[in-house]
């Protein structure tokens, strides 16, 4: 495997934390007050367990907002398909925010904009100025930030047992450089953003294409070059 380097900054996927948190420890931790905590609780402990093992120089928690993104606009539909989050969790939020504040770590957030633009454009710009940055978050879209400079880190199990991916992991786990994750996504869809992509096509099929033709355009400029008629019927009707 690839050599980690260093980690200089360290940023927090805030609501992908929060929320592995809510589901992973008891429901039944509360404050003095009867309030759930768990979430809390949970978050806190992960935090802090990465700053030991890590030993970031910078660290920074990145959060989503209520009002709609930008995504919304271009597709009504995105993350139609997900409910309200529970109650127990929402009343949490306010807790979270009082129990950061002392630590003096900075919450970032921008209407408009979800934790993972922030993320995103974050990542860019300390790589872009050599820093090594180490993005938190169990969502493995992120992975397409991946590069010499930023480093996935994804909770594996518990709250010290990490996965960390660099371009050599990502490689390993989708037979695909981080770049091409994007159009990994758009041929296979995302279940969970409601993301439809190409009826029909999955995993195996979008791997097969980015292998052979690397981008989702160098796909659709060399239609006539895919042996299956019917995967070339699927991305015609759904391109």
């Amino acid at each position: 495997m690839a050599e980690i380097k260093p980690c200089d900054i360290f940023l927090i996927d805030g609501f992908s934390l929060l929320y592995r948190a809510y589901y992973g420890y008891p429901p039944n931790l509360t404050t003095p007050d009867k309030i759930p905590i768990n979430a809390v609780y949970g978050f806190i402990t992960m935090m802090l367990n990465a700053i030991v093992q890590f030993k970031p120089k910078y660290l920074g928690i990145c959060l989503d907002r209520k009002e709609p993104t930008y995504r919304n606009e271009i597709f009504p539909d995105y993350k139609a398909n997900r409910s309200a989050p529970d109650e127990e969790f929402l009343v949490q939020l306010p807790e979270f925010r009082k129990l950061i504040e002392p630590f003096n770590i900075p919450l970032i957030e921008a209407p408009g904009y979800e934790s993972d633009d922030l993320l995103g454009a974050l990542s860019k710009q300390f790589s872009d100025q050599g820093f090594v940055t180490y993005i938190m978050s169990g969502d493995l879209d992120l992975l397409q930030l991946v590069n010499d400079y930023t480093v996935i880190v994804n909770n594996k199990k518990g709250v010290s047992n990490y996965i960390l991916y660099n371009e050599e992991q990502v490689y390993d786990r989708y037979s695909l450089k981080p770049n091409q994750i994007i159009d990994f996504k758009a041929l296979k869809g995302d279940a969970s953003d409601n993301i439809p992509g190409v009826k029909g096509i999955g995993e195996k099929t979008a791997v097969s294409l980015l292998s052979e033709f690397t981008t989702l355009d160098n796909i659709y400029q060399n239609l006539d070059g895919i042996k299956s008629k019917s995967v070339v019927t699927k991305l015609t009707d759904n391109q």
